[in-house]
């Protein structure tokens, strides 16, 4: 059975933990001398725009070498539990020589952390790597590099939580930061989350969407990495089923050069109750019918949908459950008004659609 990813669903589920803030002297005191003295000696907010200390995510890549191991880079989310605090989060295990991670907010808030070498477990891998900065900290465990934890986030004084994966030269990761709502209850609401590992669909050649994450008013984080083949009946031809897709404007691997963000018709086992939702935002559809957001139900091979067969919500994500329904909203520039390709561009991508079965 799927993990629940609406987690704000479950209301019947009672949670242990306290959402209090927590003291961060006690978050600091198990740091060893080594992270003490490289917060002391570079740790600084960032000011102005900058990358201060930290990395800048920006110029620093993956280095090829690091591929296959527990080193290099690795790339996610990071929600505080009462949700005011939401960003992306790089993490450099010694890419570049050094520990550190870098946060850069919903708001353009860039936090920097810097971390001690760890435990070694083997020549590969680690655990225990604790990172502290001036606005909290976290203990990141990279036992196994192709599923990293991260555990005891705190910032701002509050727990949190950070999803991450394995950052490749070859095999770029990505996140998008979103939000979700009741349309009939604006209390009803909380982040929602994609990531991609870089994994690309062996037919069309897109990045697939690996993982999503959610945080609601429960303060309990919940993330769902099994998503579903989806069906487009209207396509013509043979193309019928679909991975759920995260390709971004500018991604060498997409060789669409173009926005397309695909997850339609996901089921959620939420107990004995479904919830289902679709995402759709693609530069293609939008080249062919001239809408922007909210690409539901598409017919891609033809700029002249079939009846029944093209639904535009004017939004760019729904869902349902147990009677209530809302609308998904991501804040990232892939998720605006994507750019236009050229004619033969969207032929070829046609083409490559007619083996997708």
């Amino acid at each position: 059975m799927k993990k629940l990813i609406l987690g704000i669903f479950v209301l019947a589920i009672c949670f242990s933990c306290s959402n209090d803030e927590i003291d961060s002297e006690t978050i600091i005191t198990n740091v060893d001398i080594t992270t003490e003295a490289i917060i002391a000696q570079q740790a600084s907010t960032a000011i102005n725009g900058e990358y201060k200390g930290a990395i800048n995510p920006v110029t620093l890549t993956p280095q090829s070498r690091f591929n296959t191991n527990a080193k290099g880079m690795y790339h996610g989310i990071i929600v505080s539990s009462d949700t005011e605090i939401h960003g992306k989060i790089w993490i450099n295990l010694e890419n570049d020589g050094k520990y550190n991670a870098i946060v850069v907010t919903n708001t353009d808030d860039k936090l920097s952390f810097f971390g001690n070498m760890g435990r070694a477990l083997s020549k590969n891998s680690f655990s225990e790597i604790t990172f502290v900065g001036e606005r909290g900290s976290f203990v990141y465990d990279v036992s196994d590099y192709n599923n990293p934890i991260a555990t005891a986030v705190v910032i701002d004084g509050k727990e949190g939580y950070i999803e991450t994966v394995k950052d490749r030269s070859d095999q770029r990761a990505d996140v998008a930061l979103g939000t979700y709502v009741d349309t009939d209850d604006a209390t009803f609401a909380g982040t929602w989350d994609l990531m991609t590992d870089g994994t690309l669909d062996p037919i069309i050649g897109l990045p697939i969407l690996t993982q999503t994450c959610t945080v609601g008013p429960t303060g309990a984080m919940f993330t769902d990495m099994t998503m579903e083949p989806f069906d487009w009946s209207c396509f013509v031809g043979s193309v019928q089923t679909f991975t759920p897709i995260f390709a971004r404007f500018g991604d060498p691997n997409n060789p669409l050069s173009g926005n397309e963000f695909w997850a339609q018709g996901q089921t959620l086992a939420i107990g004995d109750t479904n919830a289902s939702y679709s995402i759709g935002v693609s530069t293609m559809v939008s080249d062919a019918n001239g809408e922007t957001v909210g690409l539901f139900n598409v017919d891609l091979t033809g700029a002249n949908p079939a009846i029944g067969c093209y639904v535009s919500f004017g939004v760019q994500g729904v869902w349902e459950w147990n009677g209530r329904s809302g609308t998904i909203a991501f804040d990232d520039d892939a998720f605006m008004v994507p750019p236009t390709r050229s004619i033969e561009t969207i032929q070829g991508f046609k083409k490559a659609l007619q083996g997708y079965k």
